[in-house]
């Protein structure tokens, strides 16, 4: 995901706005040591996948 892309849409024009909240989201998963990733929805639009690793509880 790059830092700052966003491609045209007919439905949503491109934003300053979304770009800096995909690249903040993105920097603060990643400095807890998860990652985001973007796929195709099937159904239509964007899936932004978020995953972190499992951590133990301490007691």
């Amino acid at each position: 995901m790059s830092e700052y892309l966003q491609l045209p849409s007919a439905d949503l024009p491109a934003t300053n706005s979304l770009k800096r909240g995909q690249a903040i989201t993105r920097a603060s998963v990643e400095a807890h040591g998860g990652e985001v990733s973007v796929h195709d929805n099937p159904d239509g639009g964007t899936l932004f996948r978020v995953r972190f690793a499992p951590v133990q509880a301490e007691p």
